[in-house]
């Protein structure tokens, strides 16, 4: 079991660390896209951890991989 940083136990923390992350991202590829941003807002208010938004962000990138696949067998 992960124990969770302080920073992270309060929506003023959580929040901190993402401005944080996407200064860092702002003007990069590695920027989150919308479904992304709608882990984060997620997190930031407490409705997620941030292990359930690792796992929905691994999740989206294997079906996107499987996707992929699909679409280069089909051609």
């Amino acid at each position: 079991m992960s124990q969770e940083s302080p920073l992270l136990s309060t929506e003023h923390g959580r929040r901190r660390a993402v401005r944080f992350a996407l200064a860092l991202t702002h003007n990069t590829h590695l920027a989150p896209q919308r479904f992304e941003e709608e882990l984060l807002d997620q997190f930031v208010r407490g409705e997620l951890s941030i292990e359930q938004v690792l796992t929905h962000l691994e999740e989206s990138a294997s079906s996107e991989d499987d996707q992929g696949a699909r679409n280069a067998a089909a051609q």
